[in-house]
């Protein structure tokens, strides 16, 4: 009973801190994001494709 009682609650739980953590990141991180956004958008797309076309 503990144990089944204990599973799907601690699941729960896991989720929302899951789901704190990333509401928390995104505003910690908006700092960071004006640079690192135009230098992520551009690299994934453009220079990903050209290095492993490279490579």
């Amino acid at each position: 009973m503990e144990n089944t009682s204990t599973g799907p609650t601690s699941g729960s739980v896991l989720l929302q801190q899951s789901s704190l953590e990333e509401s928390t990141v995104p505003g910690s991180t908006s700092e960071s994001l004006p640079r690192a956004s135009p230098i992520i958008s551009p690299s994934p797309k453009t220079t990903g494709r050209n290095r492993s076309g490279n490579r």
